[in-house]
């Protein structure tokens, strides 16, 4: 989910009344008759979906679980209709699963969760509860909400529930409670994750490779302690010593601009970088050549700009983790001028996950705090191993979807792993096999940005698994600003304080609404929605490239390239 948004809502919700929260609630259920006759057209009746909340699944092995509530929910205005289910696995990882009342397509889909966790985002099931999935998600293990990360202080079993154990024991769970209700169970089984979500994606894979025929991670953390420091390090240079920022949003858009001019290797000047890791841009260009002008940068807004881009050091000039890429540049001041995202982002994956001491972003020591971030291999390690031999010898797909403009987690994070996963399963064509990866020109991070960003990432992975249809290719499309601008809002989880799904409000800029429509968009697209463009993605290394010929607004008149 697209940070902007997500942070922007979190402010509004606090300002709203909130009922009561019972957090999190599975089940499964004795079945009707009908139900079981009906297995060309499954589905169940409020009457059965009720009943749920008296069955005991505290015997599911691996994953005592506790019904708290089943109910359906038949009075939407978009028609969806499904049983609502919410519950615990002992000792405390809280989960929801939403099963269409009618026409279930024997499949199941569990959602990952972004940030810390801590919520239910019940809602982000809809898109797929529509397309006939029983869906499923977690709160991973804990109650907070997505920027809080105080429940890890000290509390090992929330650790290792957050890590990896959640998502395992919450998909033992829906699969039992779907088996019930339909008297059936799912014949295949879907993970799909952004960030956070990426996270237990992967873990998924490594850790419990037969629970999914099929995986979506999207922008994973694979290097939990190196993107602390690297928020902390882009702050420590963006920002004075009075704590202002030395590029003003005008600096910030001329390096934006001279970024896009030098890395338009695509064969277009389309403001879309199509290749970010082949990009070798210098900004010192942009040097003033006497006064400071709206057209370049001073000297120390240049040495701040290359040490950013270069990532974390020792004072010896010793590299630490990547740095920020090219095309990210607009995002600067939300990701280093911004005390609520540094202080999500650096005191508490360092403080409460990593070391148990809250660190002040300001004063972190780079010759000694990189030395410490072992501490929090419990938390990256289940996710940050390329060695997915099991996984492959499972059956298992898995589609990999990196954003180029991501400014949360760098594409090289994912691209490192991949190559080493690469050299781990026997090259390319052996790990391709199963596992692909896609970077995704102009994507920030888990949604936004200036590319064809909208595409059917579940579609892809289906003809994988299902018709044996490796995907050579996933098109993108942009759908057009007058339709995000215009269209409704989705109602989500955002806070523990509230029990049911809230309105987002409706005053977010047009990039934070497309990070956060892009997640309610019914694949294939219906044909009246208006796109402005299609670009074609390619695996991993190859990259789209303009034909040189034909409407560059389509993605027929691009070819794969190699870098």
């Amino acid at each position: 989910m697209n940070w902007k948004a997500n942070e922007a809502m979190s402010m509004h919700m606090k300002k709203i009344p909130y009922l009561g929260m019972i957090l999190v609630a599975f089940g499964s259920t004795l079945l009707s008759s009908k139900a079981e006759a009906g297995s060309d057209d499954p589905g169940g009746n409020a009457a059965q979906c009720t009943a749920l909340a008296s069955v005991d699944f505290t015997q599911i092995q691996d994953a005592p679980t506790q019904l708290l509530a089943a109910k359906p929910v038949t009075d939407r205005s978009d028609g969806i209709a499904y049983c609502r289910v919410r519950g615990y696995v002992a000792p405390q990882v809280g989960f929801e699963v939403r099963l269409p009342l009618a026409n279930w397509n024997h499949k199941l889909l569990v959602q990952g969760h972004g940030g810390w966790g801590g919520t239910l985002w019940g809602a982000f099931c809809d898109s797929y509860v529509a397309r006939g999935y029983a869906c499923a998600i977690s709160d991973t293990g804990h109650k907070s909400t997505i920027w809080d990360a105080l429940w890890a202080r000290n509390n090992l079993q929330a650790q290792v529930d957050f890590a990896f154990r959640a998502y395992h024991v919450t998909t033992l769970a829906a699969k039992a409670i779907t088996e019930k209700y339909y008297a059936k169970g799912p014949e295949r089984s879907y993970f799909v994750g952004c960030s956070g979500g990426g996270d237990e994606a992967m873990a998924e894979a490594e850790v419990f490779p037969k629970d999914f025929d099929g995986i979506v991670a999207e922008e994973p953390d694979l290097d939990a302690e190196g993107y602390a420091l690297r928020a902390a390090w882009g702050s420590r240079n963006f920002l004075d010593e009075n704590g202002k920022p030395v590029l003003s949003s005008q600096d910030l858009d001329l390096l934006h601009r001279a970024a896009l001019a030098d890395c338009q290797d695509d064969g277009l000047k389309d403001g879309i970088i199509g290749n970010p890791m082949a990009c070798r841009f210098d900004p010192a260009r942009l040097l003033c050549k006497s006064r400071k002008t709206p057209e370049c940068l001073t000297r120390a807004q240049l040495d701040a700009v290359k040490r950013i881009y270069a990532g974390p050091t020792t004072s010896a000039g010793e590299p630490i983790t990547w740095g920020t890429l090219p095309g990210s540049e607009l995002s600067w001041s939300f990701n280093f001028d911004n005390p609520h995202w540094q202080q999500f982002a650096v005191q508490q994956a360092l403080g409460y996950t990593l070391y148990g001491a809250e660190p002040p972003v300001n004063s972190l020591d780079f010759d000694r705090e990189y030395q410490r971030v072992g501490l929090g291999d419990l938390l990256r390690m289940p996710y940050a191993n390329p060695d997915l031999r099991r996984f492959k010898a499972a059956g298992g797909k898995l589609i990999g979807i990196q954003g180029g403009n991501d400014h949360v987690l760098t594409a090289r994070d994912f691209i490192d792993y991949y190559e080493t996963a690469q050299r781990t399963m026997g090259g390319r064509a052996a790990t391709q096999e199963f596992f692909r990866l896609f970077l995704v020109p102009g994507l920030n991070h888990c949604g936004g940005g200036n590319g064809t960003i909208e595409f059917d990432r579940l579609g892809a992975l289906e003809a994988w698994v299902e018709q044996g249809k490796a995907p050579d290719v996933i098109i993108g499309a942009r759908v057009s600003d007058s339709y995000i601008a215009s269209a409704k809002l989705p109602t989500v989880t955002v806070d523990i304080s509230s029990d049911e799904d809230v309105q987002v409000p409706a005053n977010l800029n047009l990039d934070a609404r497309r990070g956060l429509v892009d997640r309610f968009l019914k694949f294939p697209l219906d044909p009246s929605i208006p796109v402005t463009l299609t670009r074609p993605f390619y695996p991993y290394p190859l990259y789209p490239k303009y034909k040189g010929r034909g409407d560059p607004h389509n993605a027929a008149n691009f070819v794969p390239v190699s870098p």
